[in-house]
Parts: structure tokens; sequence; C-alpha cells
């Protein structure tokens, strides 16, 4: 067989994706700002950043983190580096002030059991960021803004995203594991979850007792494996628990755990930004969403992100704010004592932690295009103590402040808090192999040493 021409995997990649005809595709691209517009005329508002006046002068702080995994033999092993910095701006000038980090020689964990590495990974990462931005707010004075990586509604839904199998896993074995008809599954459920929080919360306001973060992060990896034992026990000890369900619930609580540290860390956050009236943004580079393009008469735009649609049809300098994005203020996201079960829910967050951070779920976006690709803006509009049109106008001035500091159409300060958090993607497996080089030759260090050790697949040689 011939190798494919380039006009050969042209047809191939129109018939994969059926843009015809492509004139009319254009067309409608190219006015894909004013037909979201006409669709919703109350919700979307189209205008220029040059109209919106810039604030003379702001103080942002920028937050930015990353993380590498490797799946060994027994655990994962997770590498995070997170960068936190505060810059001032006066017009076009940017001046560096202060930073705050996390680094990988102090934030490196054992991720066991070993499943969903990598989101678990993620979702630890997002918990020290909101650490670090916390910490930077609360200890500088006339901080204006927050700008966090990455999606306001990611962050809400994410939690009962990452969750939501393992708990369906754990509720659906209990149910075929009890053959009891007179047992009422129904309040074990309840039960089970409600002993779950409770002592994931004594575990939190244990690893959270102080405010600095590496002092938060160095108890969280210390007690992280205790922590989750401590929780999975005073469920075994209170609740009698089938043998067939023993490993869904420790999964279930692991993940429980992770994601309520995240959370716990994101309330914090949202508190302290109410408190001192800081105002708080998400910045994504990569948006997925699609809450415009979803309403979109052309079937084939349906399946496009927002962002990319807006590319072909945004101006540099101009913006789109979607002030009515569907709110996320009852995500159904936690089970809770005193209340009938309902199996739509997830038991995914603490009941307190929720219902501090999901009444802040009203949100706007804005998408901005500052030189010839769109960024995607998210922020709540009830989080500090103004109307939701003066949330929409404050996010339009700082999105326009930061377009005099970005003649490459990225805030230069997140591409700076960016670089700082690098790292390589192998860094995790050679941390790996160095510590199993380390490790003296004790049983206690040739248990750990299986653990971390090289996955079958590698010693195979396959």
């Amino acid at each position: 067989m011939r190798a494919l021409s380039s006009y050969d995997i042209a047809k191939l990649i129109a018939k994969m994706i059926p843009f015809e005809p492509v004139e009319r595709v254009l067309d409608e691209l190219t006015r894909s700002k004013e037909i979201f517009r006409e669709m919703n005329p109350s919700e979307i508002k189209v205008g220029k950043l040059d109209e919106i006046e810039p604030y003379e002068e702001a103080r942002g702080i920028f937050v930015d983190g990353s993380n590498v995994v490797s799946e060994r033999r027994g655990a994962g092993i997770a590498i995070f580096s997170v960068a936190s910095l505060l810059f001032s701006i006066r017009g076009s000038d940017l001046t560096f002030e202060s930073k705050y980090l996390l680094t990988p020689d102090l934030c490196f964990l054992f991720l066991v059991p070993r499943f969903y590495v990598g989101t678990r990974a993620n979702t630890i990462m997002r918990g020290l960021e909101n650490i670090v931005a916390a910490y930077m707010a609360e200890k500088n004075e006339n901080i204006d803004f927050v700008m966090m990586d990455g999606s306001f509604a990611s962050v809400l839904l994410s939690p009962k995203w990452g969750i939501q199998h393992l708990y369906s896993d754990f509720y659906l074995v209990l149910r075929e594991s009890i053959g009891d008809k007179s047992v009422d599954i129904d309040e074990k459920v309840i039960d089970t979850c409600e002993k779950i929080s409770i002592a994931t919360m004594e575990a939190l306001n244990d690893i959270f007792k102080e405010n600095d973060p590496k002092a938060i992060a160095r108890r969280f990896i210390e007690k992280y494996v205790e922590s989750i034992a401590k929780i999975y026990d005073s469920v075994l000890d209170s609740c009698d628990i089938p043998d067939s369900v023993r490993i869904p619930l420790m999964n279930f609580v692991t993940m429980f755990f992770e994601t309520n540290f995240s959370m716990m860390a994101l309330k914090r956050l949202m508190e302290l930004a109410g408190k001192k009236d800081i105002f708080l943004m998400w910045l994504n580079k990569e948006p997925e969403s699609r809450t415009l393009t979803k309403k979109s008469p052309n079937k084939v735009f349906r399946m496009f992100t927002d962002a990319m649609v807006l590319d072909f049809s945004l101006e540099n300098g101009e913006y789109l704010l979607n002030t009515s994005p569907p709110e996320i203020t009852n995500p159904r996201i936690y089970v809770k004592a005193g209340e009938k079960l309902d199996t739509s829910v997830t038991h995914a967050v603490v009941p307190e932690i929720a219902e501090s951070v999901y009444r802040f779920g009203k949100y706007g976006l804005i998408y901005s295009k500052y030189v010839d690709f769109v960024i995607q803006y998210s922020y709540s509009r009830n989080m500090i103590d103004v109307d939701n049109e003066t949330a929409d106008h404050m996010a339009l001035r700082i999105i326009r402040t930061l377009r005099d500091i970005s003649p490459l159409g990225y805030p230069i300060p997140m591409i700076q808090a960016h670089s700082t958090t690098i790292l390589r993607y192998s860094l995790a497996d050679i941390v790996a192999d160095s510590f199993i080089r380390l490790l003296e030759k004790s049983e206690k260090m040739f248990l750990i040493k299986k653990l971390i050790g090289k996955t079958g697949r590698k010693l195979a040689g396959v």
C-alpha cells in the first residue's frame, strides 16, 4: 500500500469533520459573536476592551502549579510545584514584589492505593494552589485581585466528576452484599457517609491548624496514610461493613479525603477573599466549555468549544461577556444525616465545606482576545459584597488592566508563575529510582522499595 499523500490526508479529514460548504461554515464562524448575542440578548454582551477604564494602579497575585506522576509497583508517586507571585501594575509598567513557592523537595507523595493516580494528583495540586493563594492574600495588604489558573466552573464541578464512580461502586456493592431484607440500605449509606464526613473533618482540622502553606503541606504529606486509615477504621468500627465492600470503601474514602483537602483549601481562600474584598478570578488558556456553542443552530458547532469558535469571530481587543452560565449552587454533592437519601446525589464533599463553598456558585464568563487567540476568565459574581453588574465590571477592569502588560496575548505574570513551576515529566520516575537506591537494606525499607519499585510491565521488559 502506498503512503498517503497530503491531498489524501486532507480528503480523509474532510470526511471526518463535514465542513460543507466551507464558505458557509467560515461565514458562521466569523459571525458567531453576533449569533450568540442574538440568541441570548439579555445575557451576552460584546464590547471593546479599550472602552473599559483600566485600574490606574493594581496589585495582583498570580498562582499556578504543576505536577508529575509515576505509577509504580504498589503506589503512585506524585511530585508537586506551586508558585504564587505578587505584582504591582501601573499602566504598562509591571513590578514584581514577592513570591511564595512550594517546591518538589517538600511536596512529594506516595499515592496509595494505586488508582486514578493522575486525577488524584491534580486534585491535590489544586488544594496546594489554594493554600498558597490564601496565604499570600492574607499576608499582604491592599491586594486587588487573585488570578488562579483554570476554570471556576471546573473547580466547583470536579469534586463530583472525580469521585462519582467510586461512590456509585461503593453504594451498589453494599446494596448487593446485604441480603437481610430488614436492613435499611439507605439508612446504612447515610450513616456510613456521616461517619466518613466526621472523621475527614477531624483529620483536616488537624492538617489546617496552621496558616503557613509549607506547614500545611508537610502535615498533609506526613499524615496522608494515617488520615486515610483513621477514616476507614472509623467506618469499620461503627458500621457493619461486609468483606466484599471493603475495597470499594477504601477507594472511596481515599479520594474523599483528597477531594476535601482541596475543597477545605478553597473554602479558606474564598472566605478570605470575601472578608478582604479581594476579587478572585480564574484564567483558562485551554477552555473546554461549550455553554454558548451547545445552543448553536449549526449541529457541527455544538461539538466545538466556545473559545475555538470565538477565535474566528472576536477581533483583537474585543471581549464577550456571558452573565448567565448555569449556576453551580446546588450540585447535589453530599449525603447528610437527617435528610432522605437521593440516588442522584454523590457524597463528594463534607456538608460543612460544601455549604460554605457553593453559596458562591453564581458566576460569570468573559472571553477576551488580546492578540490572535481567545482566553477565558471566570469569577464568582457574589463572593464579595457588590451587585452582579459591579462584579462583571470589576472583572472587565482587571482584564483590561492585564491587556496593557500582555504584548504576547497572555498575561506576563501568569507566564512567569507557570514557568516557575514547570517540572520534567521524568522527574517522578527519577525520584522513585533514587529512593530505591538510597533506602537501607532493612525489612521495613525492603517493603517500601517494593512499594515504589518498577511496575510489572517494566520488570518484564514490555
